[in-house]
């Protein structure tokens, strides 16, 4: 049988992780309920393969498609 002061430190955690989640998720999401739907996309600033300097607002008017990518 189980060690009754382990499975209550197990049911402790779990309450306590799933109350800080729910804590960060009221939180944060009024900051996802806002829709950017028709308003002007945020400034994004990177770097060409020049190493030059390239701003979202200097493509403004033309289509432009953006490429999130990463190696973990």
């Amino acid at each position: 049988m189980a060690d009754p002061d382990k499975s209550l430190s197990r049911v402790v955690t779990v309450f306590a992780l799933a109350f800080i989640a729910a804590v960060i998720y009221l939180k944060a999401a009024p900051m996802f309920k806002k829709s950017l739907v028709g308003k002007p996309a945020p400034e994004i600033v990177g770097r060409d393969l020049n190493d030059k300097e390239m701003r979202l607002s200097d493509y403004r008017g033309k289509v432009v498609m953006l490429d999130f990518w990463g190696h973990w």
